[in-house]
C-alpha cells in the first residue's frame, strides 16, 4: 500500500486506521467468527457454523443438533504493512515492533444448549480489531522542518464481545434469534502531527482549548506527539465498556435452501479513558512533555446488515453465500479527542475520517 502523508486527514486515518483488511479483518469487525465461517469468507448468516453462529445471526443456533456444544478456538491477527513517503521515497515498516508487539492471540470460547424449539448460547469472541507500528526512527517520527524525534508512531485497537444469545423456532420454517452483547474496547497510540498538521487543524476549527496558545507561543514548534500507549497483550492505553446485540431470521425455502436476515446494531460504549502524555515538539525548546488523562469519544462500532441464502446440493456438497452492508458513515464520521493536561489546561481535537 502507498500513501501520501500531506494534511491531518491523512495523519489521523494512517495513525488509528491504518490496518490493513486483509483476508480477516475490516479492522472494527473480523469477516468471519469460529473455524466454519472464518474458511468460508465470512459467510454464516444461513446455514450452521456451530456456537460462532452468536456474533452473525443467532437464529443459525437453531440448525445446531441439540444437546449441548462447548467450543474453544484462537485468533491470531497481525498488521503487515509499509507506509510510503512519495516525496522522498522513504518506507515506513509496521513490522519496527515496540510496545505493541505482535502478532495477537485472542481465544473464543462459547457454550450452547438445544433443546426443542428453544436454543440458549454464550460466549466471549474477539469482535475486531489489530495493531501497526513503524517504531521511532522512520519518517513517520519526524517533525515539521525534519526535525528526527525519537518518538513512536504506533496503533492497537481491539474490541472484545461477550454475547448472551437465543434462538426459537417458531415453526418447522421459521426461526428467530437475538443476543445481547457486553462489550470492552481498547485503543493504544502513538501519533506525532507535524506544526503544519497541528496549523490546519486549528484553521479549520478541528482544534480548540487552552493548550492551543500554549502551543502556539513555543518559539519554534515543529510538533505535537499524543501517547496514550500500555505494553500489554490486552489491557490498552485507554479503554471502555458498552453493549451491543443483534437479531436474525433463518427461513426454509425449501427442505434444502435456506435464507437468512441479521442485523448487528451499532455499538453503545462509553468514552475510552486513560493517562497519556501530550508532547510539544521544539526546535529550540526541546521536547516538553505534560502528562494528563486522554478521552475518545464515542467511538462505536458500525451496524451492519447480512443477508444469505444456502442450498444443501447432496450429501456432500451445500453453497453458500451472504451479502454484507456495514454502514460506516454514521459511527465512523470523526474520531474525537480531548486531552485535559494534569495542570488542568486541555485540548481538543477532531479528527476527520470521513467514512462512506
Amino acid at each position: 500500500m502507498k500513501h501520501r502523508l500531506m494534511g491531518p486527514i491523512t495523519a489521523g486515518v494512517l495513525a488509528i486506521t491504518s490496518q490493513p483488511a486483509l483476508a480477516v479483518t475490516d479492522v472494527f469487525r473480523f469477516v468471519g467468527f469460529g473455524q466454519v465461517s472464518g474458511a468460508m469468507g465470512g459467510a454464516a448468516t444461513a446455514f450452521d457454523v456451530g456456537a460462532a453462529g452468536m456474533m452473525t445471526n443467532p437464529a443459525t443456533l437453531s440448525l445446531m443438533p441439540e444437546g449441548s456444544q462447548f467450543y474453544l478456538g484462537m485468533d491470531v491477527t497481525f498488521g503487515d504493512l509499509a507506509i510510503k513517503n512519495l516525496d522522498t521515497g522513504e518506507v515506513a515498516d509496521s513490522e519496527d515492533h515496540s510496545k505493541n508487539r505482535g502478532p495477537y492471540a485472542v481465544p473464543q470460547m462459547a457454550y450452547t444448549y438445544h433443546s426443542g424449539s428453544l436454543t440458549l448460547g454464550a460466549g466471549i469472541f474477539p469482535q475486531g480489531g489489530v495493531g501497526t507500528e513503524y517504531g521511532n526512527s522512520s519518517f513517520l517520527s519526524r517533525a515539521t522542518g525534519g526535525l528526527d524525534t525519537g518518538l513512536e508512531n504506533s496503533s492497537r485497537l481491539m474490541t472484545l464481545n461477550i454475547p448472551f444469545a437465543a434462538s426459537y423456532e417458531v415453526n418447522d420454517k421459521l426461526t428467530v434469534g437475538a443476543s445481547l452483547d457486553a462489550m470492552w474496547q481498547g485503543l493504544n497510540l502513538d501519533l506525532l502531527l507535524g506544526a503544519d498538521q497541528v496549523g490546519s487543524l486549528i484553521g479549520s476549527g478541528r482544534a480548540s482549548g487552552s493548550l492551543v496558545p500554549v502551543l502556539g507561543g513555543l518559539p519554534d514548534l515543529r510538533g505535537a506527539h499524543l501517547s496514550f500507549t500500555r505494553n500489554h497483550p490486552v489491557a490498552s492505553g485507554a479503554d471502555a465498556w458498552g453493549i451491543g446485540g443483534r437479531i436474525g431470521l433463518t427461513y426454509k425455502v425449501s427442505k434444502d435452501t435456506v435464507l437468512g436476515v441479521a442485523y448487528s446494531m451499532e455499538s453503545h460504549i462509553a468514552d475510552m479513558k486513560g493517562d497519556a502524555t501530550l508532547t510539544a515538539v521544539d526546535a529550540l525548546a526541546g521536547q516538553v512533555p505534560l502528562r494528563g488523562r486522554i478521552s475518545v469519544r464515542d467511538f462505536q462500532t458500525p451496524a451492519q446488515l447480512n443477508l444469505g441464502i444456502s442450498h444443501q446440493v447432496n450429501a456432500q456438497w451445500m453453497i453458500v453465500a451472504d451479502v454484507s452492508r456495514i454502514f460506516w458513515k454514521h459511527a465512523m464520521k470523526d474520531v474525537d479527542v480531548g486531552f485535559v493536561a494534569d495542570t488542568g489546561d486541555n485540548i481538543d481535537i477532531l479528527l476527520p475520517l470521513r467514512m462512506v
